[in-house]
């Protein structure tokens, strides 16, 4: 909690990425979190609401957006919305 915190007030914004459900996973709590204590904006890639898919990795990453220009994309989006 406290390295997210302070993360999140050195850098403005935040960025989560994870390979499960967007919704009650790491991006939820870290909203969560920031919504109380330091609210920045804050971007979440994952595996939006859907049934998964089997597969080779690099296939998934692709399938569900969690490839690096993702989230590069998704830290340039957040990092526009600074204040």
């Amino acid at each position: 909690e406290a390295l997210i915190l302070k993360a999140a007030a050195e850098t403005g914004c935040i960025v989560t990425a994870e390979n499960h459900q967007v919704s009650c996973g790491l991006g939820s709590a870290v909203a969560n979190l920031l919504s109380q204590k330091c609210p920045v904006p804050l971007e979440r890639i994952g595996i939006q609401d859907r049934f998964g898919q089997v597969g080779p990795q690099p296939f998934l990453m692709e399938q569900y957006n969690l490839t690096a220009k993702d989230i590069a994309a998704a830290a340039v989006k957040a990092m526009s919305r600074k204040v």
